[in-house]
């Protein structure tokens, strides 16, 4: 090797190294948070197949990996640091495999260089393990020395008989690459090259049996995680393009691909054509074995790019002047406009507005938030000693909240469940909960259904809050033994409680709405307002804070939302009618009418369009014709109460009572009692209005509380109306009614103590306005209340003038 050589050796060596190390410190993923758990965890004496299923075999492998890690302090950039190493390796093997080829250091040189900068695309390496990076070099050197002769077939098949040690599916280079062999080079050389391929294959499975990971325990593990692996890559056509990734993968690393395609196609009539042409369709038939459901497993193709690249540039040194700097010119425009895009990736790698640009940005955002506030809640509690339970792929909390899990599975899958391979991870998701009983359980999917779980293992858990609106963070609060225990049935009634168990249809992450749906309004509002914070780019968290200002009355603010979710993803289905409905609310009815129109034209005719102009003749005043709209979508979507409030709301215009004594009665039908009452409640209001020239408004209420006396928002509304009447007794005999009621509403009992207050003088005035703010903190009239108190206080002892201070 002569100075040359070595020369551009260090260069890419070089370049590999800087290009890595702005991900040193990158945040965690999935994938290299559970290949590592087990060393991060190793001081509390955690072993495989006990604390976690084998995975990525062989595990003598993997306990050298966790030799490395160590402990926790600098565990994570050990690994990296190593990561690092195989990049270079590999960035080198296509520096001599471009050599071998076409005897050009300076093609070889462009080769290797584009391996080790874009070898270290963002999207493929940024905070991932994966185990491509470390069969890339064994796989290219063992090209090479193919694609150098015979005299070196043996050394080969060694090259590919290691690679299978990171990665056992790259079996199926040798395999295909050994008829090659036979072809070219004849039977011995195939034979020979099969045998040194199996030396490291069968020596790597006899340290693997001799350390007892061949035994009955360890084949059914294995067999679980092929089957939940299968399953889990399912989830990439459910809820992902693959179109879509490929294109932002040519986005990321287009001179890669313009000048590795032309080189390849360029190489395959030549020499060593064959080789080439073989390689490319075992590395292509790779992706596509592996279902691409993990971007890395493209890093093999952008390596064999990388190569191709060299190869293109050896064919165009060999044209004359101006063709090379044709090529030249060509390349440098559109290097230069794809590495000005991947600039912020490498300049500002852990910014918010570059983490957002990733498809996992969940997890390197809002996880590292949840994290820290499990380890605040859990050392608040004294509960540091305890297990949580995360269900979904996010391992990773368990390393950010520094607490062990309570299952020995550690991921997640999705049915179709039917195989006995999968009664492994039942039983080791079940009997984690069962044996460890976590103090916490945390939903990062929304396919688990609590109330079930509890019925399988008693478990008693209770929501405390969605974190992020994400995010719902349960508690145990109980156990109760069970009638049979759930580890004991056969494997189809335990494959039948998993599919009871994640009977939902969506097996992703995504926004979760239980604390809107169960009246939490005002704590959902402030997560979905701090996740906004965290990340403005959420477009499925602008949707929901849109929604959620929509609900509170505040059409200006769900206008500003909506609209900022479509600015960041314009591909959102009824979207658009979301804000027509707010912009109808603000008068802009032209607007509204437009972007019904645009959202017809994107997406096809919705029903929701009958509604949202049946809204817009009503502010219209087009009173008869919105009652038919909205009784012809009412008919359709009986469930829809916001119809039912604004057909209500025609009928009133129209003074029509005899449509509102039926609507009253339709009401029964509604099958919640929440929404149900709140309608009669609403219906009986208008009537009343719409009667109190001809007899007082609590008097129709009345009437309408005989026929639902337990309504508590009827009885609400009637003290109201008793108060503004100036029936001060009876009004505060009614609240305080509905203080003592035990299923009047949580924000009805506030607001009962409130006016309680209010009619009040003296200390009950505060205490009351305390119990309303118990049960509501945001309740502004009871706070102002409380201020207005504490200054009559303050006024009252504060000394007269002329009086000694």
């Amino acid at each position: 090797m002569d100075l040359q050589q070595t020369t551009f050796l260090i260069l890419i060596a070089l370049t590999g190294i800087l290009s890595r190390r702005p991900f040193l410190r990158f945040p965690l993923d999935d994938d290299f948070s559970i290949y590592t758990y087990r060393a991060r965890f190793a001081n509390k004496g955690f072993q495989w197949k006990k604390d976690l299923q084998i995975i990525g075999i062989p595990i003598w492998r993997m306990l050298l990996m966790d030799k490395l890690y160590g402990n926790s302090k600098g565990g994570v950039q050990r690994i990296r640091h190593l990561q690092t190493v195989f990049h270079v390796a590999g960035s080198m093997a296509v520096f001599f495999a471009v050599l071998i080829i076409t005897a050009n250091p300076w093609a070889a040189f462009a080769g290797g260089l584009l391996h080790a900068f874009y070898g270290t695309s963002p999207d493929l390496t940024a905070g991932s393990f994966n185990h491509e990076q470390f069969y890339i070099p064994c796989i290219l050197l063992g090209f090479a020395l193919l694609t150098a002769g015979p005299e070196f077939v043996l050394y080969a098949g060694l090259c590919f008989g290691l690679a299978t040690i990171p990665k056992f599916t790259t079996g199926l280079y040798p395999a295909v690459l050994s008829l090659v062999v036979g072809y070219q080079f004849g039977l011995g050389a195939m034979t020979g090259f099969v045998l040194a391929t199996s030396a490291p294959i069968i020596l790597s499975n006899l340290v693997e049996y001799l350390m007892g990971f061949w035994d009955e325990t360890s084949r059914r593990q294995m067999q679980t995680r092929m089957a939940t692996t299968l399953r889990l890559s399912q989830t990439k056509a459910m809820y992902f393009s693959r179109f879509g990734e490929i294109r932002n993968l040519i986005k990321q690393t287009l001179p890669l691909w313009i000048a590795g395609i032309s080189g390849l196609g360029l190489s395959f009539s030549g020499d060593h054509g064959i080789w080439l042409g073989t390689f490319t369709a075992v590395t292509l038939a790779m992706i596509v074995c592996q279902r691409a459901f993990s971007r890395y497993h493209y890093l093999p193709w952008l390596v064999w790019l990388a190569l191709g690249s060299g190869l293109a540039v050896d064919f165009v040194l060999q044209q004359d002047a101006t063709v090379q700097i044709f090529f030249l010119l060509i390349f440098l425009i559109c290097a230069i406009w794809n590495i000005k895009n991947l600039l912020p990736f490498y300049q500002r790698p852990t910014d918010i507005n570059t983490l957002a640009q990733y498809e996992k940005f969940d997890q390197y955002i809002y996880l590292p938030y949840l994290g820290k506030l499990m380890q605040r809640l859990t050392r608040m509690r004294g509960e540091r000693d305890a297990r949580i339970f995360v269900w979904g792929t996010f391992s990773q909390l368990y390393h950010l909240a520094e607490l062990p899990a309570a299952d020995n599975y550690l991921h997640h899958t999705i049915g179709p469940w039917d195989t006995p391979a999968l009664e492994g991870f039942y039983d080791g998701v079940i009997g984690g909960l069962i044996r460890h009983k976590p103090a916490y359980l945390i939903k990062t999917f929304s396919d688990l259904d609590v109330d079930f779980l509890e019925k399988m293992t008693g478990l008693r858990y209770q929501l405390m809050k969605v974190v992020l609106a994400r995010f719902p963070v349960y508690r145990l609060v109980g156990f109760s033994s069970v009638a049979e225990d759930p580890l004991a049935l056969p494997w189809q009634i335990k494959m039948q409680h998993m599919q009871t168990l994640t009977t939902a249809d969506w097996h992703a992450p995504s926004i979760d709405k239980t604390d809107f749906q169960r009246g939490r309004i005002i704590t959902a509002f402030r997560e979905c307002r701090k996740l906004t914070r965290l990340n403005p780019q959420d477009s499925l968290g602008l949707i929901f804070l849109g929604e959620i200002y929509g609900h509170l009355g505040q059409p200006e603010n769900s206008v500003e939302a909506f609209e900022n979710a479509l600015k960041e993803n314009p591909q959102h289905s009824h979207v658009r009618l979301l804000l027509a409905k707010q912009k109808i609310k603000v008068g802009l009815m032209v607007q509204a009418e437009g972007l019904i129109f645009e959202e017809t034209l994107r997406f096809g005719h919705n029903d929701e369009a009958l509604f949202l102009n049946a809204l817009i003749h009503q502010q219209q005043n087009q009173h008869q014709q919105a009652m038919q709209e909205f009784e012809r979508f009412r008919t359709q979507y009986p469930e829809r109460h916001d119809c039912w409030l604004a057909l209500m709301g025609s009928l009133t215009a129209l003074k029509d009572r005899e449509q509102l004594q039926r609507l009253f009665v339709e009401s029964e039908t509604i099958a919640g009692k929440a929404d149900r009452e709140w309608m009669k409640t609403s219906v009986a209001g208008a009537i009343a209005r719409m009667d109190q020239k001809s007899r007082p408004e609590s008097d129709t209420l009345n009437f309408y509380l005989q026929q639902d006396p337990q309504n508590t928002l009827l009885i609400y509304a009637r003290a109201s109306a008793l108060e503004r009447e100036g029936q001060i007794e009876n009004a505060y005999i009614l609240f305080e009614k509905l203080t003592a009621l035990p299923a009047t509403y949580q924000h009805i009992r506030a607001g009962a103590w409130f006016r309680r207050a209010r009619l009040s003088r003296g200390d009950k005035r505060e205490h009351f306005a305390q119990n309303c703010l118990a049960l509501d903190p945001s309740h502004q009239g009871a706070r102002k209340l409380l201020c207005e108190q504490k200054s009559r206080s303050q006024n009252r002892l504060a000394p007269q003038r002329g009086e000694e201070i």
